[in-house]
């Protein structure tokens, strides 16, 4: 359809983009919905700067792929056979966040 061409050259301007931009965070964050969704997406923004994860879909910030590759980046201490709540759980307590 025609909306998925429009989409289609816009994850690939986004992705070009992406990965020639120092400031992948606020790109993730001023991208369109379909970008926040779209997993090649939100890889490639946290590649360059795992705080992206802060902007990717709720659907994303629960992938355990994404969410390692965001926390390995930001230097957390994560396994890729934890599950998300783990992962999450580690950033917090490795960031100095308090838990109750």
């Amino acid at each position: 359809s025609d909306k998925e061409l429009r989409f289609a050259a816009h994850k690939r301007r986004f992705l070009w983009w992406v990965r020639h931009s120092r400031t992948a965070d606020a790109d993730l964050r001023d991208a369109m919905p379909e970008v926040k969704a779209d997993k090649e997406c939100v890889v490639a923004a946290i590649q360059r700067s795992g705080r992206a994860v802060a902007y990717a879909s709720d659907h994303l910030k629960n992938d355990t792929d994404v969410l390692f590759t965001a926390f390995k980046n930001l230097g957390v201490s994560v396994g890729k056979d934890m599950t998300a709540k783990e992962m999450w759980l580690s950033y917090v307590v490795d960031k100095g966040y308090r838990v109750f």
